[in-house]
C-alpha cells in the first residue's frame, strides 16, 4: 500500500491534550510500518531542541499522541457486543524516535466518540470547565469499563497495597521508598511527597523543583524500580507513570503531581487520574490513606484531585468484595482542524 504524503487527518484537543486523530484505512495494514509516518507528523526525533517545530507536535508528551481509528474487528465485535469503533494510541517521543502503543490516553479518548456520528436535534445545555482549559465546553462522560489490569492483567500487580522499591541514587545505593503499583486504565507508580523529600535528603516541607536534575534522575530511577516490580518493560517511558501524592488542602480530596516522559504534565494525565482514583479505593494504599474516609468508603464517590492547573474530579465504582467495576472521568473537547497532514 502506497500511504498519500499528506495524509488525510484530523487535530482534536481532547482534555488537557492534543492529537492527531487518522482513519486506519489510511494507513499500512502492518503497524510494524506505523512508525516512521507519525515520527514524521509530529516532527521527531528532536533531540536538540526538543520543539518538534518541524511538525505538529509541540514539545511536551500531552501534545505528542496521535490516534488512529477504525472500524472493529470481527473478533473485537464477537467480544464486544454493540462496539462501534476500535482505537489504537501511540505516544510520539520528542527528543528521540520511540513510538509507545503500549499505553492509552485519557484525554483524548474524550474525542472518539466523535469518529461514529448520528444526527440527533439536542439543546445543549450541560456544559462543564475542564481545569487547564480556558472556557466552558460540552460535558463529556467517560466510563472504563472494567479497567483492573489493563497492562499486566492484575489490578495490583504484586498482589500488595504497598511495596518496598530499592533505588540508587549515587553516592548513596540500596535506598527505599514506599510506592502503590496500581494497574487500572494505565499502570502507575505512586509514591508520597514526604517520602520523596526524605530520599531527597532536603528538610521536610521544601518545594520540589520537578525539573531538577537530581529530582528527575530519582524519579526516573524509582518509575523503573516500580516498572521492573509490575513486570513492565523499565525502558518504556509512557508506562508505568509515576505520580507523587500529598495531603490535601480544604478545596481537593489529595494533591497529585504527575510525570510524563520524565517532565512534570501541567495537569494530570486522565489515565493517570482515573488510576489514582481507583487507588484510593483500594484499602492500605497510600492514596487510600490521604483521602477522607467518607470517599474512601463510598463505593461510587468521586474524588477531587489538585494537580498544577486546577482540579479534576474522577471516580470508581467498587462492588462489595473490592473488585473495580469502572473508572470515570468528566472532560471536554474540541474539533480544530480536518485536513491533511505532511510526514
Amino acid at each position: 500500500m502506497k500511504v498519500p504524503n499528506p495524509l488525510p487527518a484530523s487535530f482534536f484537543r481532547g482534555g488537557t491534550s492534543k492529537g492527531v486523530y487518522i482513519n486506519r484505512t489510511h494507513l499500512p495494514a502492518s503497524k510494524l510500518l506505523w512508525d516512521p509516518i507519525f515520527l514524521g507528523i509530529m516532527g521527531s526525533p528532536d533531540p536538540i531542541h526538543a520543539r518538534q517545530l518541524n511538525g505538529m507536535g509541540g514539545g511536551v508528551s500531552s501534545l505528542s499522541k496521535v490516534c488512529v481509528v477504525g472500524a472493529p474487528s470481527r473478533e473485537l465485535r464477537s467480544r464486544f457486543p454493540g462496539l462501534d469503533v476500535a482505537y489504537a494510541f501511540a505516544q510520539v517521543g520528542i527528543r528521540d524516535g520511540i513510538v509507545d502503543y503500549s499505553g492509552n490516553c485519557g484525554n483524548l479518548s474524550t474525542m472518539i466518540g466523535d469518529q461514529t456520528k448520528s444526527w440527533i436535534p439536542v439543546l445543549d445545555l450541560d456544559q462543564t470547565s475542564l481545569a487547564g482549559v480556558p472556557g466552558r465546553a460540552s460535558k463529556i462522560v467517560l466510563d472504563f469499563i472494567s479497567p483492573g489490569g489493563a497492562a499486566t492483567g492484575k489490578l495490583l500487580p504484586t498482589g500488595n497495597p504497598v511495596d518496598t522499591l530499592q533505588v540508587d541514587f549515587p553516592p548513596r545505593s540500596g535506598l527505599s521508598i514506599r510506592a502503590s503499583l496500581v494497574d487500572a486504565t494505565n499502570p502507575t507508580v505512586f509514591i508520597a511527597f514526604q517520602d520523596l523529600l526524605e530520599i531527597l535528603d532536603v528538610p521536610s516541607n521544601t518545594a520540589i523543583d520537578y525539573s531538577d536534575t537530581d529530582v528527575v534522575n530519582i524519579t526516573e530511577a524509582i518509575r523503573k524500580a516500580g516498572a521492573i516490580r509490575m513486570g513492565l518493560d523499565p525502558s518504556v517511558q509512557g508506562q508505568p507513570k509515576i505520580a507523587i501524592l500529598s495531603p490535601p488542602g480544604t478545596d481537593a480530596d489529595i494533591n497529585v503531581h504527575a510525570l510524563s516522559m520524565g517532565v512534570l504534565h501541567r495537569a494530570c494525565p486522565a489515565t493517570l487520574a482515573l488510576c489514582l482514583g481507583v487507588a484510593s479505593k483500594i484499602r492500605g494504599s497510600l492514596a487510600w490513606d490521604l483521602v477522607p474516609s467518607s470517599k474512601t468508603r463510598a463505593p461510587d464517590s468521586l474524588v477531587n484531585l489538585k494537580h498544577p492547573s486546577g482540579i479534576l474530579s474522577v471516580g470508581a465504582s467498587v462492588d462489595a468484595n473490592g473488585e473495580v467495576l469502572s473508572a470515570r472521568a468528566v472532560g471536554t473537547g474540541r474539533r480544530l482542524m480536518t485536513g491533511s497532514v505532511w510526514w
